[in-house]
């Protein structure tokens, strides 16, 4: 059987043993500090993975919000990275006077977007209509560009929350 040394009084004792028969000390096996190692190395690659996603998903920024309440309006983005973004997907929540959500507008954007390019959609019914492609874009962009600079920001409260974002 193999022999190791005893790291309280420097016997030879059994690799097997669980205490030094001279001294009595129990054997350590080293079982903590694997237990350790291994509870780091998770912990560091946890925090990686949620530096990684929120990084991600906060290249997408919401600018501004026209409408009424999440029944109907427009919603405009910004590319905050220096990268171009093939799609993203998030949720558009609008809430009400006691902190609560109101409506969830699931957001979809297929439309490729260039580095600090504004975005712009619509929605109708709190439901995503469409994104920047198209004649429904384009209106969008030529009201908030032209007729709809006065419009007000959305009253109610309102945020929006990327859940995934495709980079080039």
């Amino acid at each position: 059987m193999a022999m190791v040394k005893c790291k309280n009084c420097g016997e030879e004792i059994s690799k097997a043993a669980k205490v030094c028969p001279k001294c009595g000390d129990p054997r350590k096996r080293g079982c903590l500090k694997f237990v350790l190692i291994a509870l780091g190395v998770l912990v560091a690659v946890i925090v990686l993975a949620v530096v990684a996603h929120s990084a991600s998903t906060s290249q997408v920024r919401l600018l501004n919000a026209y409408g009424q309440s999440g029944e109907q309006g427009f919603l405009v983005f910004e590319n905050a990275s220096d990268k171009s973004i093939e799609a993203f997907k998030g949720d558009f929540l609008v809430y009400d006077a006691f902190g609560k959500v109101q409506t969830t507008i699931k957001v979809e954007c297929t439309t490729p977007i260039k580095p600090k390019e504004k975005f712009y959609c619509m929605f109708k019914d709190s439901e995503f209509v469409s994104d920047e492609t198209g004649m429904a874009g384009n209106m969008v962009r030529g009201l908030l560009e032209g007729e709809a600079k006065g419009t007000p920001l959305m009253t109610a409260k309102h945020e929006f929350k990327c859940r995934e974002v495709i980079q080039k």
